[in-house]
This record gives C-alpha cells, sequence and structure tokens, in this order.
C-alpha cells in the first residue's frame, strides 16, 4: 500500500493502508527465492519502495545477503525526495540495473495538483546523486493533460531537463576521468486518464486533438532548448481515448467491446495491430462516441459504477481532495502525519503496519502501528545502516570444469542463449560459487563450445565453468544435476587446468550427427525398404564422389538496400563434408561428418534439403529428426579430451 495520495493513481486508493515487512523477513523471503529460482537480479517492489522506512537497512541486509553471489538489486520508479548518493552507491554494489525517478509534473503548482509532494530542488538533486554515483542514463517518468494542467507546465518539463543537464555537465568538469559520458535522460509522457476511486475519477480526459497538441508543444519546447541526449517518448492519444472509456465504462461497456472483437480488435497492445478505427464505429453504431465517453466531466460527488464496490473510502473525502486539487493544496501521509479520516481503517477496521514508524506518528496517529519484530538499538531508534561492508564478490576462479551434457526432448526447443542461462541458474540454485567476469555488468565465466540450433537433440555438448571453490568433478555432476531438469544432465567432467587459455570454441573442427527420417510410410510410396536403402545409398555415394556439390544459399535481405532480398549465391559444401553413411534402416538414419568451428561450417539441414530424395518420396511429408552425436576437434579427435 502507499499513501501518498496522489489524486490521479488508483492503486495508491485502493491497496490501502500501508503494510510493510520488517527487514528480517525480506531478507529470508529474498534467500528462499534466490535459491529456489537461480536468478541473478532481484527486486523490491510495491507502489513505493523510496517510502519503506526500513529501506536502507533492508538494501545493505540484502546486498550483505547475496552481493558474494552477484546476486544484484533492482528497483522500480523511486521518489526524488529520497534518492541520495548513500542509496546510490548501495544500488550499484554489483552491478547497475537503471535509475528511474517520477516526478510526474513539470512544475510546483501542478505536482501540488496532484499531490505529489516534491520540490524542483528534490528532483534536480536526485538526479544529480544518481550522475555523481556513476549513473550516466537516468529515466523521467511525466504526465500529460493532467487537470488544469497549461502549457506552462509543460514547459516545466523541459526546464527540469535542462538545469539537471546541466548541474551534471559541472559535475562532468570537475572529474572528466569518472564522468566520461555526458548525462542521457529518457523523458516517458503518460497521458492523463482518469480512474475510479481517485479523486480525478469525476474529470474527463483531455480531448485527442489537444493531447496531441500538447505532444507537439512539449517537442517543440524541447527543440528549443538545444539539449542533447534527451530522449522523449509519448504515449498515442487515441491508445489513452480507449483506456479512459474502458477506465469509466457501465456493465453496458461489454456489448461494445465484444462487437469490436467481432471486427477485428485483437491484440490491441501491440502498436501494430491496433485499429481504433474500429472502436469509433462501433461506438458509433451504439449511438456513442468515445470522445464524449471519456472526455466529458462528470458531476463532482455523483455515484458511478464502480461504486458498487466498497473500498473503505467515504465519497465526501473524495469530493474534499478534489476540491484542495483546485485550490491547489497538499495533503500529507497519514503514516508520516495525523489520520485524515479517510475512512479506509475504521471502515475495514484495520491499520497501517510500519516496519520503523516515527515514535511522534504513533503517538498522534492511533491507526499507525509498529512491527513487533522490528528491531531497535539502545536508543531506540532503527540503525540507518549496518555496519559491515557487501561482501566483494569473487574473480578469481579457483577450478576450470570442462563437462559434457545432454540436450533432448522437449528442451530442443530452447534457443543457445537459454540453455546458457539454465546452466547458471541451476549452478546458482546448486550453491556452486562461480567465478565472474570483471567490468561493469560481471557475468558468469561460462563457455559452451558451439550453439545448438532449435529443434536439434544432442548427447555431446561441451562446455567449460569456472568456479571459485574446489570440488571435484563427481561432486560437480551431483550437484548440479540435482537442480537440472532430466532433459539436460551432465554425463562426463573433469577439472582442466585453470591456466589453460585456449578457448572451445578455436579447437572445434567438426561434428557428427544422427538424421533420422521420419513421417514416412516407405510401403504406402510404393517401395521396399531395401530399395529405398539402396536409391539413398546411391545418391550419398554420389555426392561423396563429386567434386563439388552446389547449393542455392537462402536469400538474404539487406538492410542497407531498403530491406530487399538478396540474389541467391551458389554455395560448394563439399570441402564442408567429411562423410556420410546410411547406419540403420529401421527407421532409416544417416550419419554425418561435417566441418564445424572457425575454419569452416556446414548446416546439417543443407545437406539434407538438398539430398534429392527417392521420387517416391519427393510428395510425402518428410521430415529429419537431427541429434548431434559428437563435437570433435582436429583429426577427428574428441574435442572433450583436448
Amino acid at each position: 500500500g502507499c499513501d501518498r495520495g496522489c489524486r490521479f493513481c488508483q492503486p495508491g486508493y485502493t491497496f490501502l493502508p500501508v503494510r510493510e515487512r520488517s527487514t528480517e523477513d525480506v531478507v529470508k523471503l529474498s534467500k528462499q527465492s534466490m535459491a529456489n529460482s537461480g536468478h541473478e537480479e532481484y527486486s523490491m517492489l510495491s507502489l513505493c519502495v523510496s517510502d519503506y522506512t526500513t529501506l536502507h537497512d533492508s538494501v545493505r541486509a540484502l546486498n550483505e545477503e547475496h552481493s558474494a553471489r552477484r546476486s544484484s538489486l533492482s528497483f522500480p520508479s523511486q521518489r526524488a525526495d529520497r534518492m541520495n548518493l548513500e542509496l546510490a552507491e548501495e544500488l550499484k554494489a554489483v552491478r547497475k540495473s537503471g535509475i528511474t525517478l517520477a516526478p510526474e509534473a513539470g512544475t510546483e503548482r501542478m505536482r501540488a495538483v496532484i499531490n505529489k509532494g516534491l520540490s524542483h530542488q528534490q528532483i534536480i538533486s536526485a538526479i544529480e546523486a544518481a550522475y555523481q554515483s556513476g549513473w550516466a542514463s537516468v529515466k523521467l517518468y511525466f504526465m500529460c493533460g493532467l487537470p488544469t494542467e497549461r502549457d506552462e507546465d509543460l514547459q516545466g518539463i523541459i526546464e527540469i531537463l535542462k538545469e539537471a543537464a546541466h548541474h551534471c555537465r559541472v559535475i562532468r568538469k570537475s572529474n572528466i576521468a569518472k564522468h566520461k559520458k555526458e548525462l542521457e535522460l529518457t523523458c516517458t509522457i503518460s497521458n492523463f486518464v482518469p480512474k475510479p476511486f481517485t479523486p480525478f475519477q469525476w474529470f474527463g480526459q483531455t480531448a485527442p486533438d489537444e493531447m496531441d497538441r500538447k505532444h507537439k508543444v512539449l517537442r517543440q519546447y524541447l527543440r528549443d532548448s538545444g539539449l542533447r541526449h534527451v530522449t522523449l517518448n509519448v504515449t498515442d492519444s487515441q491508445i489513452s481515448l480507449l483506456e479512459t472509456v474502458i477506465s469509466r465504462g457501465d456493465r453496458s461497456l461489454g456489448k461494445l467491446i465484444l462487437e469490436a472483437y467481432n471486427r477485428g480488435a485483437i491484440f490491441d497492445a501491440w502498436d501494430d495491430r491496433f485499429k481504433p478505427e474500429i472502436w469509433h464505429a462501433v461506438a458509433a453504431d451504439h449511438g456513442e462516441s468515445l470522445i464524449d465517453m471519456a472526455c466529458t466531466d462528470r458531476e463532482v460527488g455523483s455515484m458511478q459504477p464502480w461504486d458498487v464496490v466498497h473500498i473503505g473510502l467515504h465519497n465526501w473525502w473524495l469530493v474534499r481532495e478534489w476540491e484542495k486539487a483546485l485550490a491547489t493544496t497538499e495533503t500529507a501521509p497519514c503514516s508520516e502525519n495525523t489520520c485524515h479520516a479517510c475512512g479506509v481503517c475504521t471502515e475495514l477496521d484495520i491499520t497501517h503496519e510500519l516496519a520503523a514508524p516515527k515514535p511522534e506518528v504513533l503517538k498522534r496517529n492511533p491507526f499507525v502501528k509498529g512491527l513487533d519484530q522490528n528491531k531497535e538499538n539502545s536508543d531506540g531508534h532503527p540503525s540507518l545502516f549496518f555496519e559491515a561492508a557487501p561482501v566483494a564478490p569473487p574473480t578469481e576462479a579457483s577450478v576450470r570444469m570442462r563437462f559434457k551434457f545432454t540436450k533432448l526432448g522437449e528442451l530442443r526447443f530452447i534457443g543457445h542463449l537459454d540453455m546458457q542461462t539454465l546452466l547458471t541458474r541451476a549452478a546458482r540454485r546448486a550453491c556452486l560459487v562461480l567465478a565472474y567476469s570483471n567490468g561493469f555488468n560481471p557475468q558468469p565465466k561460462l563457455n559452451l563450445a558451439a550453439p545448438l540450433p532449435l529443434f536439434q537433440e544432442s548427447v555431446a555438448e561441451i562446455g567449460e565453468m569456472e568456479l571459485s571453490e574446489l570440488l571435484t568433478p563427481a561432486q560437480f555432476m551431483s550437484r548440479i544435476n540435482d537442480k537440472l531438469p532430466p532433459e539436460v544432465q551432465l554425463t562426463e567432467a573433469f577439472d582442466l587446468q585453470i591456466n589453460k587459455k585456449d578457448s572451445l570454441s578455436s579447437k572445434l573442427s567438426g561434428a557428427v550427427y544422427h538424421a533420422t527420417i521420419c513421417g514416412v510410410d516407405v510401403e504406402a510410396c510404393g517401395q521396399t525398404v531395401a530399395s529405398l536403402k539402396a536409391e539413398i545409398d546411391a545418391r550419398v555415394r554420389e555426392i561423396l564422389q563429386a567434386p563439388t556439390f552446389i547449393i542455392q544459399a537462402p536469400a538474404e535481405h539487406d538492410a542497407k538496400n531498403d530491406g530487399r532480398a538478396k540474389k541467391p549465391v551458389e554455395k560448394d559444401l563439399r570441402p564442408l563434408i567429411k562423410d556420410i553413411q546410411l547406419i540403420d534402416q529401421d527407421p532409416l538414419t544417416l550419419e554425418l561428418k561435417l566441418a564445424h568451428g572457425p575454419r569452416g561450417h556446414i548446416k546439417p539441414t543443407d545437406i539434407l534439403s538438398n539430398l534429392g530424395l527417392p521420387k517416391a518420396l519427393t510428395n510425402a511429408p518428410v521430415r529429419w529428426k537431427l541429434k548431434r552425436i559428437a563435437l570433435q576437434a582436429d583429426n577427428d579427435s574428441d574435442l572433450f579430451a583436448i
């Protein structure tokens, strides 16, 4: 819950009261989640994580617990008045995941209207703190079309960007060695949508034409400012119009939605599939106008379709907040002040539960309670920081394990990067102490010999993983196999010399595949298995005895040529074919020994699609099931043993 009371924010009212966890609970839950998932990043999520009363303690405790395993902490958008250097430093203890601030409006007048409670200087100071801590990129959220908004409020957004950029240039000039990049700002502009259960529920939305004009004004102010390194993203006014129609609708809106769906309004959340003309046409057929439905003010205090749901708030209290918005008067959070008698606590018989409430608030607000398990110092106040600094994650490897593993069954449908993630997370769940690379975004030292394409199986994939703990191969295999699915299992492993620098891919020379023909009823094609075997044998001998094996390479699209396809290119695959044999006839299976590696590479599908099957099979739905049997080094030796 969040009791800030931003007057446009539906969750801020419907998720009341505030209910916090203790630092101990947060750490305990994070340990369980990380142990069960193997993820390398976790996030503290709430409507306003910056208001968490033990935020600094919890962040330090989480880093102390997880940084040694290179698990990084991220935040959703933060309040500018709670962003400081200490918090910024903690957030980059492992890796930087991004800084997002949500000022919402460009002027202090407009922020008072929406009850945001932020000063201009607090916003600028937060951006400065992020830049001083090493973030050269900051994302900002603003809103457009808010009630009582004027063009000078839009200009205020650009003024914030200008002043922040100026301050950060001064910081950069003072220490160019540390701040090598100028500040980059991404400014996302969302259009105001009146939401149920908020003081702004009776306001109509700004009409699309006027919203588009406001967007143009913003872009013009940005051009006139001369700012560089600023990206301005705005939401399409037609999307926001439809959001408002659905947000304010009653039960009759269901018929309109169904009719729009029947006419082809599908996947509207995708920009390339959104067809606003369908929605306008359907509304017109129902005697309605989307603009009238969304952009008309409603009588303040009037009952609305959603009032059949009671969330605890008094209607008169929402009206009072509407009046205070027009008077540019702010309402303080009740967990930091006295009770505002909104109705939630009394109507629902609940209280705000804070991990570390201020003693003075406990005295004057009976609906604010502290958690019993919250630990305090001898002076009666919670500590701001733990004394211990985060443990430095390991980068030096103690063991370099080379291993062979399978990829079978349904896991043939996952790609190479997902396979790397699968192995890494299994190792983390097995509590293996991985060694990590250095740099801005450290990664586990995992190397797979050759990417296996989608839809192909393998019994002989090879990889290497560096660990910062001493383990035997048997211990390594046992611990990680226990956390891997049955389709992916380590079958062999040995301890490689830690100082051996040659990569697996540099030694790779070839690969062996088994291709089994599927989906063919030989007898139904008018042939016997023996005759089909003889024809395929003859075709294989023909390929092996020929000096060339020319295929037409698939057409590629040229981005520099307006995306038009290039002409097909002829390729001679014969130098890359080591051997082909028919090794089984029930089912028919070919063994292909092909070049694979930095000195030459051929796909087994290129051979199979140009094999030239017997005429009796050309009309059959022929499929090949591919399985990689071995990866080879020079002289056809096993790459695993090199």
